[in-house]
């Protein structure tokens, strides 16, 4: 027999001076950040229980059944706002099955813990918080929504599937390194490379701009050409002998 279908209260109210907000949500979607839908989908109506079928920014497919509650003398001391202005409770539940039919009891569950929060947020208007709301049995008739085809059959024939972390942490990583032992050092090994890259380039650069040595080259000839002599004249010198001028 499948389990009885469950509800989380939710609550979107203003203040005596504080425009409309998120006071109580569904305590699992708060906790994942995931219930800002609710402002959008929530709107003022005239008594009748509306039902919405939403998808959130998260993925999940729900439905929210919602009321109206114009705040009375028997719900706070104050009943308008600071501006003259009647003050009204959105509140109702949130369910991850359809709602074929809200019933009343459902509500009526939904609104007491909506105006216990409520009265805690007009104790403390300036510092005003999401309240995380307990989920409750439902009485509402409800269609379940059908698991993916095969997904149950899997995890009985294999066992229930893992379920992986969204991000592997520090810890996961160290024990990891302690298992298989550790991971090499990528950036050591490639500081290294550069540094050695960058010394043989610096060597190629220096032999190549170093001056090479001068290659010797013959001396020039000169040709020097034969200088006539003038023929050989002898001359008798006065004092005796003989005196011969030329070549």
């Amino acid at each position: 027999m499948a389990p009885s279908p469950t509800g989380w209260p939710f609550l979107i109210a203003a203040g005596r001076h504080r425009d409309y907000s998120i006071l109580l949500a569904p305590e699992f979607l708060v906790q994942d950040l995931d219930y800002g839908f609710l402002d959008e989908v929530v709107k003022p109506g005239t008594g009748q229980p509306q039902v919405v079928d939403v998808h959130t920014r998260a993925g999940r497919r729900l439905t929210v059944v919602s009321a109206t509650h114009p705040l009375t003398p028997a719900d706070a001391a104050e009943t308008h706002d600071e501006h003259g202005r009647p003050m009204r409770l959105l509140y109702g539940f949130v369910c991850v099955h359809r709602i074929v039919e809200p019933d009343r009891a459902d509500l009526e569950a939904a609104f007491a813990v909506a105006l216990d929060a409520y009265r805690r947020f007009l104790r403390d208007e300036d510092s005003p918080v999401v309240t995380a709301g307990q989920p409750f049995t439902l009485r509402s008739a409800v269609i379940r929504h059908p698991e993916p085809v095969g997904a149950r059959a899997a995890d009985q024939a294999f066992g229930a599937r893992p379920q992986w972390p969204a991000r592997v942490g520090v810890p996961a990583i160290a024990a990891a390194d302690g298992a298989f032992g550790a991971r090499p050092q990528w950036p050591a090994r490639v500081g290294v490379l550069a540094i050695v890259a960058a010394v043989a380039l610096t060597v190629t650069l220096v032999l190549w701009l170093r001056p090479q040595p001068g290659v010797p080259q013959p001396c020039p000839t000169v040709t020097v050409g034969a200088v006539p002599c003038t023929p050989t004249a002898t001359f008798a010198c006065p004092g005796g002998g003989v005196r011969r001028i030329g070549c």
